[in-house]
């Protein structure tokens, strides 16, 4: 039996089921809120469930045949630490400042309306080793960028806190994170509505610093589906086992950290570029991050390896297989710096079906659920008309 078409269909970091029949329970045939809460969580309770696979210890891999609401995995900016279930809390960031970067940026100056600012300073982000963090302390002052080409002195071996801003009009802040710095090697003219800019970039900042003797943090994504669960599942408790669940975060050898951030293992795995051939794997690789690995869970997601196996295809449309499209998957894909902005994204079915990233935006929620190993399929064929009815093996 199907869950109603509209539940399921909202999540604001709250129950999608409360927050439909709240606001909506008149416009779907509900005389009451009440009403509507008490029949959608019948529907729900009644969805259907894809079997996946036998797992090595017996139990039955299921997920969702439809989803049952949107979440993700952070509120904000997916930040390294925040693409599996858990994580530490981050104290700080490492020493790392990268300096072998040269670019050049060609600003439009032809108009006398629209312009460009830029953000001076003479001074550098400092790391502050009480804090863990770099520490922005000096002034920096705004300007035109065409008074630079006309006063080069004024520009040239100083700093931007940023990149040049199109009608900021001054009124930017230097960034709070993802600190870069550029210093200012030369002030070029390539026509008359053309000025460039050459600069080398500073980034500062390392690797995320975590305190080891935290508590882990859930990610948004874990919340949501263990309140799930909770409010769904508890019933059919005894139903189902804790069993492992992937999120592998180790970083790709053949492709590590540089200026702009790198790619995890996962990544390479299931990439057909250049006639590679994938090679998906249900061994989940250590990590020696602080955040990812193998967890032990009676709710999950499935990962980008598992929907490879079931027929996905990375960047290739595939829309005959059974993973439901939208499903976002727990395996992350990569971790960028661009500047003044961080994100990873997270693999996940895309609606023609192909492997794909997800980036940090709200997603299709498609729980993964494992059925013990000493349950018994007492009615049904499998099929969708006729599915599987599971009770315990009590003999």
């Amino acid at each position: 039996m199907y869950t109603h078409p509209i539940f399921g269909e909202q999540h604001i970091n709250k129950s999608s089921i409360d927050y439909i029949c709240s606001q909506l329970y008149s416009q779907i045939g509900y005389s009451s809120e009440d009403e509507c809460i008490l029949d959608a969580k019948k529907l729900d309770n009644n969805r259907l469930f894809r079997i996946v696979r036998i797992n090595g210890d017996g139990t039955i891999r299921i997920v969702a045949d439809e989803s049952v609401g949107l979440s993700q995995f952070n509120e904000n900016d997916n930040l390294e630490e925040y693409v599996g279930y858990t994580y530490k809390t981050r104290i700080g960031y490492g020493i790392n400042e990268k300096t072998n970067l040269e670019s050049v940026r060609e600003l439009d100056i032809s108009s006398s309306y629209n312009s460009y600012y830029i953000y001076l300073t003479d001074s550098k982000f400092t790391f502050d080793n009480e804090s863990k963090r770099y520490v922005f302390d000096g002034k920096y002052e705004c300007i035109k960028a065409s008074e630079c080409l006309n006063e080069k002195a004024k520009c040239e071996g100083k700093y931007m806190v940023t990149t040049p801003q199109y009608n900021s009009y001054c009124s930017l802040i230097p960034p709070e994170k993802n600190y870069w710095l550029y210093k200012i090697k030369e002030i070029g003219k390539l026509s008359d509505n053309t000025m460039t800019i050459k600069t080398i970039d500073y980034r500062f900042g390392g690797s995320a610093i975590f305190d080891q003797n935290s508590k882990d943090n859930d990610s948004i994504m874990k919340q949501y589906l263990d309140q799930w669960y909770k409010d769904n599942l508890n019933s059919f408790d005894n139903l189902l086992a804790n069993t492992r669940y992937c999120n592998d975060t180790t970083i790709r050898s053949s492709y590590p950290r540089n200026d702009f951030g790198f790619y995890y293992s996962v990544d390479f795995r299931l990439s057909t570029f250049s006639e590679h051939i994938p090679e998906p794997t249900y061994i989940c690789p250590n990590t020696n991050l602080d955040y990812g690995g193998e967890y032990d869970l009676k709710i999950g997601l499935l990962s980008a390896d598992e929907a490879a196996f079931a027929g996905g295809n990375y960047g290739t449309q595939n829309e005959s297989y059974y993973i439901p499209k939208g499903t976002v998957l727990s395996s992350p894909m990569d971790y960028s710096f661009n500047y003044e902005t961080t994100f990873s994204s997270m693999f996940a079915i895309s609606y023609d079906g192909s492997i794909s990233g997800s980036s940090k935006y709200i997603n299709n929620v498609f729980p993964v659920l494992n059925i013990r190993a000493d349950t018994l399929f007492t009615q049904g064929d499998g099929s969708k008309d006729n599915p599987y009815v599971v009770k315990l093996n009590n003999k």
